[in-house]
């Protein structure tokens, strides 16, 4: 799973994962963050947790390394959060404000894609979309002062993976 440190960070040993068709794990999880300065995070869990029916009917989202190459600003994402407080879906609309801006969180820039506020506040680590489903961001922080929610970019999830082979 993909998430941001400050999310997966703050959980305590017995956190509770909630899927897409309303099933809780009760569980403790190994996670991996890129770095300090770019809080990207992956994290996994044990499969023999998960029932069956909702482990055969998780779907893999798309990535496409090169679908940085194919956006551009004005583009539209969608943050995607199903069965989000027990009972509603959250999708909603955004438009790319800057694909490759410099967001300080930790006093140096990360690139990122800066983009209408869509979300709220705990939507941290969701998932964002292009219009043709591919894999484009994480929700990483936003600033009601300025309009603005970035979206960590997924292009090192690879090494990300590689991490957890150590």
């Amino acid at each position: 799973f993909v998430s941001v440190d400050h999310v997966v960070s703050r959980m305590n040993e017995n956190v509770v994962i909630r899927f897409h068709d309303g099933t809780d794990i009760k569980t403790s999880y190994k996670y991996k963050t890129l770095s300090v300065l770019n809080e990207l995070s992956m994290f996994r869990i044990r499969t023999s947790l998960v029932p069956h029916d909702t482990l055969f009917s998780l779907k893999e989202i798309y990535v496409d390394e090169d679908i940085y190459n194919e956006l551009d600003n004005g583009d539209t994402l969608l943050t995607y959060a199903l069965y989000w407080d027990r009972q509603n879906d959250v999708i909603k609309h955004s438009t790319i404000l800057n694909l490759n801006e410099l967001h300080s969180t930790y006093g140096n820039g990360v690139d990122v894609i800066s983009t209408t506020i869509t979300g709220f506040e705990g939507m941290s680590g969701t998932a964002t979309v292009d219009l043709s489903g591919r894999l484009a961001g994480v929700i990483c922080a936003y600033d009601d002062s300025v309009g603005k929610e970035y979206h960590l970019k997924i292009g090192e999830l690879d090494t990300l993976y590689e991490m957890f082979e150590d």
